[in-house]
C-alpha cells in the first residue's frame, strides 16, 4: 500500500484459459491425406469423362521427366510412393516430397470396347 491507502498494484482482470481440444487432427497435413486429395480429384475428373475417354495421371519429376501413374501409396509423416511407367518405359517407384509433387490428369481417346485405366491408392504404410 502507498501511503493514501491505495494498493499500488494494479487490478488485473482474471484471465481463465480456454479449453484446448485433447487432441489435434493434423491428418490432412500428413502424407496420407495428401493421398487421399490425389484420389479425390482422379475421382472427379473421371466424372467428366465421356464414352470413349480414359484418363492418364502423370506425375512431373523435377528433371522434366514423367511418370505414367499406376499406383499411389505413402510414407507418413511426407514421403508420396509412386509406381509406375518412367519416361522412356521402365517400370519405376519414386518416393517423393508431398511439396514437391507435381501431377497431370489428361483426358486420352480410348476404343469404345478398351477398358479404362485404375489407379490403385494403398493406404497401408
Amino acid at each position: 500500500m502507498n501511503p493514501n491507502g491505495r494498493s499500488i498494484i494494479p487490478d488485473v482482470p482474471i484471465i481463465t484459459p480456454r479449453e484446448l481440444p485433447k487432441t489435434v487432427d493434423i491428418s490432412h497435413k500428413l502424407a496420407s491425406g495428401y493421398v487421399k486429395r490425389i484420389e479425390k480429384s482422379i475421382d472427379e475428373y473421371k466424372e467428366e469423362l465421356a464414352d470413349g475417354e480414359d484418363i492418364r495421371v502423370y506425375v512431373i519429376l523435377n528433371d522434366g521427366n514423367k511418370i505414367l501413374a499406376q499406383s499411389f501409396g505413402y510414407y507418413n509423416p511426407n514421403m508420396i510412393r509412386v509406381y509406375g511407367l518412367y519416361s522412356d518405359g521402365t517400370n519405376s517407384h519414386a518416393l517423393l516430397h508431398q511439396n514437391s509433387i507435381q501431377i497431370l490428369l489428361t483426358k486420352v481417346q480410348i476404343d469404345s470396347g478398351d477398358e479404362r485405366q485404375e489407379i490403385e491408392f494403398n493406404y497401408h504404410q
